[in-house]
C-alpha cells in the first residue's frame, strides 16, 4: 500500500470518528467516492481498536481540537438555548494506548489442592486475598472458612492483580472434580492479550462552553 493511499484512509478516518454515529455510513459513501477497497479499510479502522488506535495516536497534533457553531454546541444541550454566552462546542477525539505489565512481572501461578477435610488451599500472587476467598466461595459454593488463599510475593502488581480472573475460578473447580492439585500457567502472550489492567480506550469528545469558560455539557463516545 502507498503512502499517499494510507494518508487517505487515514483522513476519511479521522473525519468519520467525529461524525454522529447514524451519519458515518452516509459519510463514508461519499467520502470513499464508490471505491469499495477503500472503504473496507476505512471501517477495518472503525471497528478496531488496536489499529484505529495507532492511526490516532500518529495524527494527534492534527486533530487537536475543533470548534463549530454556535447552535451545534446549543443542540447539545438543549435546555442552554438561547442562554447568553454560548460560545462554542469543542470537539476532540483522544486515544489512551492498552497498557500491561512487564513480561517480568505477569500473573504467576495459580494452584489450587484440597486437603482430606474438604479444604480448599489456593496459592494466587493476588493484591487482594480476602477479596479472593469471598469471591471464590461466593462461585464455588464453598464456605469462606473452609479457604485459604495464600498471596506470596507478587512480584509487582500496578493494580493488575487486584480484579480476579476466570482462571482463579476455573484451577480450583478443577482440582476439586479430579481430586488433585491443579496449577495454571499464563504465558506473556496470554497476559498481554488478556490481562484487565488498562484496556485501549478512545474517546469522541464534545463540550459546551460560555465564553467565561463556564462548562454547560459535556458528552464521550467510549469505545
Amino acid at each position: 500500500m502507498t503512502p499517499a493511499r494510507l494518508k487517505t484512509i487515514e483522513e476519511i478516518f479521522l473525519a468519520a470518528v467525529e461524525q454522529e454515529p447514524e451519519q458515518v455510513s452516509a459519510f463514508l459513501e461519499t467520502a470513499c467516492e464508490g471505491d469499495a477497497a477503500l472503504r473496507r479499510e476505512v471501517e477495518a479502522l472503525l471497528t478496531s481498536d488496536q489499529r484505529a488506535g495507532r492511526f490516532i495516536e500518529r495524527s494527534a497534533v492534527g486533530l487537536a481540537t475543533k470548534i463549530i457553531q454556535n447552535r451545534q454546541a446549543q443542540s447539545l444541550v438543549g435546555h442552554t438555548k438561547g442562554a447568553a454566552g454560548v460560545a462554542s462546542l469543542l470537539k476532540a477525539t483522544l486515544a489512551a494506548n492498552r497498557r500491561i505489565l512487564p513480561p517480568t512481572a505477569g500473573l504467576a501461578v495459580p494452584h489450587a489442592l484440597f486437603d482430606a477435610m474438604g479444604r480448599l488451599q489456593f496459592h494466587v500472587t493476588s493484591q487482594a486475598p480476602h477479596v479472593y476467598r469471598t469471591a471464590l466461595s461466593l462461585v464455588t459454593g464453598i464456605p469462606e472458612d473452609k479457604i485459604h488463599v495464600i498471596a506470596p510475593d507478587l512480584g509487582g502488581g500496578f493494580g493488575t492483580k487486584a480484579s480476579g480472573y476466570a482462571e482463579d475460578v476455573l484451577v480450583p473447580l478443577a482440582a476439586r472434580a479430579l481430586g488433585r492439585p491443579v496449577k495454571w500457567i499464563e504465558t506473556r502472550q496470554e497476559h498481554m492479550m488478556s490481562a484487565a489492567h488498562a484496556r485501549h480506550q478512545t474517546h469522541r469528545i464534545s463540550l459546551a462552553a460560555r465564553r467565561d469558560g463556564t462548562i454547560l455539557a459535556v458528552r464521550d463516545h467510549i469505545w
